[in-house]
């Protein structure tokens, strides 16, 4: 954010030059499809990828602007269930749903209900290109 309300004017054009490009033909670029990723230290042991914060400039500006588009969307085309991707959602929704088909299975004579869960850890750099 910092970067964006620093840079100059002509960068700002720049931008809305490339956004509309991508409006009007429904595409990025071929070269978005490749990205520079700066890892930026956050705390903690320095080996330990989860203590970075990769940042791919380019992409993240222009996710975010694409993002906060009243237009866009794509967000609406998500399951209801990837809230981590939905803006206004948070995980707090889903434990609210699980709570509840719990509860609704257990009502039932004979009842049985089978779950896990999968937490995925971010474990390499090549897994963020």
């Amino acid at each position: 954010d910092e970067f964006l309300k620093n840079s100059p004017e002509v960068f700002h054009s720049q931008m809305l030059s490339l956004f509309n490009r991508i409006y009007d033909f429904g595409a990025t670029p071929p070269s978005f499809g490749r990205s520079v990723i700066f890892p930026l230290f956050k705390q903690g042991n320095m080996n330990e990828v989860s203590n970075y914060l990769l940042l791919r400039c380019s992409c993240q500006i222009i996710h975010r602007t694409l993002a906060s588009s009243p237009g866009i969307v794509c967000y609406r085309q998500l399951p209801e269930f990837q809230s981590g991707f939905r803006r206004g959602y948070s995980a707090i929704d889903n434990l609210f749903v699980i709570t509840n088909i719990i509860k609704l299975k257990f009502m039932q004579p004979g009842g049985k209900l089978y779950c896990f869960f999968v937490r995925l850890k971010k474990d390499s750099l090549r897994l963020c290109s």
